[in-house]
């Protein structure tokens, strides 16, 4: 039996909404979204346009109670249409960020304190 893809993944993902901007750099057009999920290696993106695959981002995510944000860059490897009219995107990042993870985890965990 062949494994489906969520077994393949090597890193767990977080169910974690933050504001997002992003920059596809082929068109240098800043857009804004949220994150529905967030692994070290990946980013599930809620966004009103739908992007392409291999659309190369930059993005940078406001983590709650910082100044800092995250600055990343990925590129899409899925795009879907969701029910109300809004794209669900999954990106794959450039590089396994796990500092960035534990900033963004970190944060969270005292939002619920």
């Amino acid at each position: 039996m062949i494994p489906s893809f969520e077994d393949r993944r090597e890193f767990e993902r977080f169910i974690v909404e933050l504001p997002v901007k992003f920059m596809c750099l082929d068109s240098n057009i800043e857009r804004q979204g949220k994150t529905s999920n967030i692994s070290p290696v990946g980013i599930g993106l809620i966004a009103q346009e739908s992007l392409g695959l291999n659309t190369y981002l930059e993005l940078r995510l406001q983590i709650p109670n910082s100044n800092l944000p995250l600055y990343t860059r990925g590129s899409v490897v899925w795009s879907t249409k969701t029910k109300d009219d809004k794209y669900d995107i999954g990106i794959l990042l450039e590089e396994v960020d796990l500092i960035g993870m534990s900033r963004i985890l970190r944060a969270m965990r005292g939002q619920k304190s």
